[in-house]
Protein backbone atom coordinates (compact mmCIF):
# COMPACT_ATOMS: atom_id res chain seq x y z
CA UNK A 1 0.00 0.00 0.00
CA UNK A 2 1.50 3.31 -1.11
CA UNK A 3 1.65 6.16 1.37
CA UNK A 4 -0.10 9.28 0.07
CA UNK A 5 1.61 12.61 0.46
CA UNK A 6 -0.33 15.01 2.70
CA UNK A 7 -2.15 17.76 0.87
CA UNK A 8 -0.13 21.00 1.02
CA UNK A 9 -1.56 23.72 3.25
CA UNK A 10 -3.14 26.62 1.43
CA UNK A 11 -1.67 30.08 1.82
CA UNK A 12 -3.59 32.56 4.02
CA UNK A 13 -4.69 34.60 0.99
CA UNK A 14 -6.00 31.45 -0.71
CA UNK A 15 -7.97 30.48 2.40
CA UNK A 16 -9.35 34.00 2.64
CA UNK A 17 -10.48 33.88 -1.00
CA UNK A 18 -12.24 30.56 -0.38
CA UNK A 19 -14.00 31.85 2.70
CA UNK A 20 -15.06 35.09 1.00
CA UNK A 21 -16.52 33.07 -1.88
CA UNK A 22 -18.64 31.18 0.68
CA UNK A 23 -20.27 34.45 1.75
CA UNK A 24 -22.57 34.36 -1.27
CA UNK A 25 -25.64 32.65 -2.61
CA UNK A 26 -23.77 32.00 -5.86
CA UNK A 27 -21.70 28.80 -5.73
CA UNK A 28 -19.99 29.29 -9.12
CA UNK A 29 -17.05 31.42 -7.86
CA UNK A 30 -16.39 28.92 -5.07
CA UNK A 31 -16.57 26.02 -7.52
CA UNK A 32 -13.88 27.70 -9.64
CA UNK A 33 -11.65 28.20 -6.59
CA UNK A 34 -12.15 24.60 -5.48
CA UNK A 35 -11.16 23.42 -8.97
CA UNK A 36 -8.05 25.61 -8.92
CA UNK A 37 -6.90 25.16 -5.30
CA UNK A 38 -8.17 21.65 -4.41
CA UNK A 39 -8.77 22.54 -0.73
CA UNK A 40 -9.42 19.94 1.92
CA UNK A 41 -12.90 19.72 3.40
CA UNK A 42 -11.40 21.06 6.64
CA UNK A 43 -10.15 24.18 4.79
CA UNK A 44 -13.76 24.89 3.80
CA UNK A 45 -15.17 24.59 7.33
CA UNK A 46 -14.83 28.32 8.09
CA UNK A 47 -16.62 29.06 4.82
CA UNK A 48 -19.44 26.79 5.93
CA UNK A 49 -19.84 28.81 9.11
CA UNK A 50 -19.93 32.04 7.07
CA UNK A 51 -22.66 30.57 4.85
CA UNK A 52 -24.64 29.40 7.88
CA UNK A 53 -24.41 32.78 9.66
CA UNK A 54 -25.67 34.57 6.55
CA UNK A 55 -28.34 31.95 5.76
CA UNK A 56 -26.95 31.15 2.29
CA UNK A 57 -28.77 27.81 2.12
CA UNK A 58 -27.59 26.77 -1.33
CA UNK A 59 -23.97 27.47 -0.30
CA UNK A 60 -24.43 25.44 2.89
CA UNK A 61 -25.73 22.50 0.84
CA UNK A 62 -22.93 22.89 -1.73
CA UNK A 63 -20.26 22.74 0.99
CA UNK A 64 -21.86 19.80 2.79
CA UNK A 65 -22.08 17.91 -0.52
CA UNK A 66 -18.33 18.43 -0.88
CA UNK A 67 -17.66 16.72 2.42
CA UNK A 68 -17.28 19.57 4.88
CA UNK A 69 -17.82 17.78 8.19
CA UNK A 70 -20.76 18.38 10.48
CA UNK A 71 -19.27 18.78 13.93
CA UNK A 72 -20.34 20.35 17.19
CA UNK A 73 -18.96 23.77 16.29
CA UNK A 74 -20.88 23.90 13.00
CA UNK A 75 -24.07 22.88 14.81
CA UNK A 76 -23.54 25.61 17.44
CA UNK A 77 -23.18 28.20 14.67
CA UNK A 78 -26.47 27.01 13.16
CA UNK A 79 -28.16 27.16 16.57
CA UNK A 80 -26.91 30.71 17.12
CA UNK A 81 -28.16 31.65 13.65
CA UNK A 82 -31.56 30.20 14.62
CA UNK A 83 -31.87 28.64 11.18
CA UNK A 84 -34.25 25.68 11.15
CA UNK A 85 -33.53 25.02 7.42
CA UNK A 86 -29.79 24.79 8.15
CA UNK A 87 -30.36 22.50 11.13
CA UNK A 88 -32.52 20.25 8.95
CA UNK A 89 -29.78 20.21 6.33
CA UNK A 90 -27.16 19.31 8.95
CA UNK A 91 -29.37 16.38 10.02
CA UNK A 92 -29.56 15.29 6.39
CA UNK A 93 -25.75 15.27 6.27
CA UNK A 94 -25.20 13.27 9.43
CA UNK A 95 -25.83 15.42 12.47
CA UNK A 96 -27.26 13.35 15.29
CA UNK A 97 -29.33 15.58 17.57
CA UNK A 98 -27.73 13.83 20.55
CA UNK A 99 -24.21 14.78 19.38
CA UNK A 100 -22.14 16.58 21.99
CA UNK A 101 -21.46 20.14 20.85
CA UNK A 102 -18.05 20.57 22.38
CA UNK A 103 -15.88 20.07 25.36
CA UNK A 104 -18.66 21.06 27.76
CA UNK A 105 -20.58 18.00 26.52
CA UNK A 106 -23.97 19.59 25.92
CA UNK A 107 -26.38 18.41 23.25
CA UNK A 108 -28.27 20.90 21.08
CA UNK A 109 -31.34 20.75 23.31
CA UNK A 110 -29.35 21.47 26.47
CA UNK A 111 -27.38 24.18 24.65
CA UNK A 112 -30.48 26.17 23.67
CA UNK A 113 -32.27 25.90 27.03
Amino acid sequence: MAHQQPRPRLEPDQLSALWQACDSKDTAPLAQLIEKLDPSAHDLRTGLTFAIERNHLNMVRYLLERGVPVDGYVVRVALQARSIPVLEMLREFGWDVNMKLGEIALTALRWVI
